[in-house]
């Protein structure tokens, strides 16, 4: 879904015929982006007030029939909004294009990121997490702790009745494309 309403009126249709909906953004499950996810958390809960996150993603353009705001950012929003998920959502939200790369500035009642997304030839994916007393990098490496292979085993023992991982949440991916 490309708006608001129509990520909403997917919800509701599964919801109405009884079909589970999942949002998937892959890299939600990368151990090192858990680890980031969990010392926002951790400082988030300690009271830290200027909690910053920044992510750089590039990558191959692989979807001739949407932006990289879709193609690719998408999944950095994804991975702030995860961290951020205690602050409620963004109070304000900026961006704008430049050349080939996009930028997006969610900014919470905790803290603000800054998001970088553009294509590349070569795929790149790093956030660094800082605050009072915490720096933290995370820097995507291809296979590195199988994400992808993560998700769909949490996916399909969803499927077969076992409890739904937050991460998946269709309310949350909402909030991905409302933020983009």
């Amino acid at each position: 879904a490309l708006c608001v309403a129509d990520a909403a009126a997917m919800v509701e249709q599964a919801r109405a015929a009884s079909v589970p909906i999942f949002a998937a953004h892959t890299y939600l499950w990368h151990p090192k982006f858990e680890t980031l996810a969990q010392a926002a958390d951790e400082a988030l809960a300690q009271g830290e007030r200027r909690l910053l996150i920044g992510t750089l993603g590039f990558g191959t353009h692989t979807h001739e029939d949407c932006s990289t705001w879709w193609d690719y950012g998408s999944h950095d929003a994804a991975m702030v909004l995860w961290c951020f998920r205690r602050s409620g959502p963004p109070v304000q939200v900026s961006g704008g294009h430049f050349g080939d790369s996009n930028c997006l500035r969610p900014v919470f009642a905790t803290g603000a990121a800054q998001l970088y997304f553009g294509t590349a030839s070569q795929r790149i994916r790093c956030a660094v997490l800082s605050g009072d007393d915490l720096s933290i990098r995370f820097v995507d490496a291809e296979r590195d702790g199988n994400p992808l292979n993560r998700m769909l085993d949490e996916f399909v023992a969803a499927l077969d009745g076992g409890p739904v991982d937050a991460r998946f949440d269709p309310a949350f991916a909402i909030e991905v494309v409302r933020v983009l």
